[in-house]
């Protein structure tokens, strides 16, 4: 699943290779992600230049005229972008030519990515009731809206209600290096531990984001977890203690830790 590292990190490629580019030919064989309607997709690109890109949560979100395309990437949902025109390969949901005869293209294995195009991003189901970005959120603010959430704190800090942008892995990967277990209750941290959760977060993305940066080519579409310390690491030894790593599936999700560094 894309996350915010993988967003941020290929937002500085599609800038470079797609930006003030006409779109000549707008090609959908798969609509069923497409939320706002094939048609109105294809009439709102077609002939329209880009002229933005930027990151909104978990979004993507490319500006085009008057118009936002924002794609929520889900579990499986990529971009791939070619540098000459291409057949369609299979799974590909929908695929953008331009000027230069480029493409981009959006290809989803599971189906379930959301992908909109709206004059504003407040007309998104759901986001509304979106939080602050957690790359945006101040120690302060991070540390008062916590306190409105009794939940666990791995399911807090991936709840797009407290702050957007954080999904499974880099909850993991944030929650090892503050040191907490991720079934621990939001009312049972103490301040430090809430101060030291906030810096946390904001090292572990910042870190992220530089490592994707320099890795990352032109193959956008690729992930990239091999430099994460604990998330789908079971069973591997520990960066910190050395003892395995334990990996369970709870909320058909895997969550990743240390039950000797995380308490």
């Amino acid at each position: 699943m894309p996350e915010l590292p993988d967003i941020e990190a290929i937002i500085p490629f599609l800038r470079e290779h797609v930006l003030k580019k006409e779109i000549i030919s707008v090609d959908v064989p798969i609509p069923i992600c497409i939320r706002t309607g094939k048609k109105q997709f294809i009439e709102g690109l077609i002939n329209k230049r880009f002229s933005g890109v930027c990151r909104f949560g978990k979004f993507i979100v490319f500006s085009v005229a008057d118009l936002k395309l924002a794609i929520n990437f889900m579990l499986a949902g990529r971009l791939q972008y070619n540098s000459k025109k291409k057949s369609l390969a299979k799974k590909v949901h929908f695929s953008l030519e331009l000027e230069d005869e480029s493409q981009l293209w959006y290809f989803d294995q599971k189906r379930m990515g959301k992908i909109y195009l709206v004059p504003d991003l407040k007309q998104i189901p759901g986001t509304a009731d979106f939080g602050p970005d957690i790359m945006e959120i101040s120690q302060e603010q991070f540390m008062k809206r916590i306190k409105k959430f009794r939940g666990s704190i791995k399911k807090t800090l991936m709840n797009q209600k407290f702050v957007t942008g954080i999904g499974n892995a880099y909850s993991d990967e944030i929650l090892f290096s503050a040191g907490i277990y991720p079934f621990r209750k939001c009312t049972d941290l103490s301040a430090d531990e809430i101060k030291n959760l906030y810096h946390s977060s904001k090292e572990v993305l910042i870190n992220a984001i530089e490592t994707l940066r320099e890795r990352i080519g032109t193959e956008i579409e690729v992930e990239i977890r091999d430099f994460l310390n604990v998330h789908r690491k079971g069973g591997q030894p520990c960066p910190k203690c050395g003892k395995p790593i334990t990996e369970i599936t709870a909320d058909r999700r895997i969550i990743s830790y240390c039950k000797k560094c995380q308490l």
